[in-house]
């Protein structure tokens, strides 16, 4: 029997979940409807082949097969963030250069610390 691999949206939505402890809260976290968040949370529930979490009041607590699959999805979580934390460093680092007609990079004085910093962060 094959095992499907969730997507990394499942995963962010049911992490969402187990940090706010409530699917509206997940849904403002991730900028989705309560809907949308609740059918990506059935189908992760699916694919784990056990329930993950289990209502309580107006929230929600993890079952013991949630917290086994926390830590896991927090791995695979990291790499996405780590990739979004680089592309932004870039973005600003770009943001003060100027290319010129050359192709060299002209900075204006108050930046060449920077781009000696971001030669250190990002070789």
């Amino acid at each position: 029997m094959a095992i499907s691999t969730p997507s990394l949206e499942l995963l962010e939505s049911f992490l969402a979940l187990a940090e706010s402890g409530s699917v509206s809260k997940a849904a403002q976290i991730l900028h989705r409807s309560q809907p949308a968040i609740s059918e990506r949370l059935q189908r992760l529930t699916e694919l784990a082949g056990e329930p993950l979490y289990y209502g309580m009041g107006r929230g929600v607590r993890l079952t013991a097969a949630g917290e086994a699959y926390l830590a896991p999805a927090r791995r695979l979580r990291d790499p996405k963030r780590e990739w979004s934390d680089m592309v932004q460093r870039r973005r600003q680092f770009a943001s003060r250069c100027a290319w010129s007609t050359t192709g060299r990079i002209d900075l204006e004085s108050r930046h060449r610390r920077t781009l000696c910093s971001c030669r250190t962060v990002n070789p």
